[in-house]
């Protein structure tokens, strides 16, 4: 009987530190957030015309819970958002990020701007910084490279006898003979 006892007494103290942690200070959501910051980025500032670019709106210490793309100027969506939450606990302290992802493709070369996302995160708005892209048409990009460049392609294997199913990692190296 005695054993029975301690396990109820541990029981309910195990019961009452799971009902009074939420509550605590140290572990509140609204306590531990300091401040929410928006930015808006891609994934290359420099494409080649065909190229498609991430578009990442990340809020820091909040929840994002709607976006506005607006205008795109010269981009199209091909897919997205896709979303994605963080939530840490590190020693009490609870910060959380969220994201969500566009895949665009430039409907023309030149320098093209994601323009400013209206973005709302915990119920208030907040506005990003348009990104700048440089789109450049095929040719462009292989003047580039520069006058009279030879381009070639090599091919690398991490294993020359293999067995049927096992994996293999191909490596492909592009150089360049000026």
């Amino acid at each position: 009987m005695q054993l029975w006892q301690h396990m109820r007494a541990l029981i309910s103290i195990g019961v009452v530190l799971v009902i009074a942690a939420p509550a605590s200070p140290a572990v509140s959501g609204a306590s531990a957030q300091k401040g929410i910051t928006v930015t808006s980025s891609v994934s290359s500032n420099r494409i080649i015309l065909g190229q498609s670019i991430d578009l990442e709106i990340r809020a820091r210490g909040g929840d994002i819970e709607a976006t506005n793309l607006g205008e795109l100027n010269g981009f199209r969506v091909i897919s997205g958002p896709s979303t994605s939450r963080n939530v840490q606990i590190i020693n009490g302290n609870m910060s959380i990020s969220s994201s969500r992802v566009w895949i665009l493709i430039p409907a023309r070369a030149g320098i093209l701007s994601t323009g400013t996302q209206i973005v709302t995160v915990d119920g208030k708005e907040y506005r990003t910084t348009p990104v700048a892209v440089e789109v450049l048409k095929a040719s462009e990009a292989a003047n580039q490279t520069g006058e009279g460049a030879t381009l070639f392609p090599k091919l690398e294997v991490d294993k020359t006898r293999v067995y049927r199913g096992e994996q293999i990692t191909a490596t492909w190296k592009l150089y360049t003979l000026e």
